[in-house]
């Protein structure tokens, strides 16, 4: 008789699982388009960041460029040393390699021995 029970009232298990297989795949791929679109948002997102900080970076590499042409100026650095109390040196003062010594007195020699 038990068999007769299960005959009058069978499970249709393939008629229950097409529909419900179909439903979660439909979701599955709802949640990785989902997924998938938060992504590139927030990739935008930084990527707008990162594009205006390196517009930001290069114009303060431009003002450091032009303060370091300001800076290494002649006429700046001449002024900056005679206020400091320097002075052009005595051109006989100069000595170049290579070219030939010139007569005059010889500087003064002083070994170790005579140092204070």
């Amino acid at each position: 008789m038990r068999r007769a029970a299960k005959r009058r009232n069978p499970v249709r298990l393939p008629a229950v699982l097409g529909p419900t297989l179909g439903f979660a795949l439909l979701a599955a791929l709802f949640v990785l388009h989902a997924g998938a679109r938060i992504s590139v948002t927030e990739l935008g997102f930084r990527l707008s960041k990162l594009q205006s900080r390196a517009q930001e970076l290069e114009h303060r590499q431009e003002g450091l460029r032009l303060q370091i042409l300001t800076l290494r100026a002649p006429a700046r650095l001449e002024r900056a040393a005679r206020t400091l109390g320097m002075s052009p040196p005595d051109p006989t003062a100069i000595l170049r390699v290579g070219s030939p010594v010139r007569a005059g007195p010889a500087p003064a020699a002083t070994t170790l021995a005579e140092r204070p």
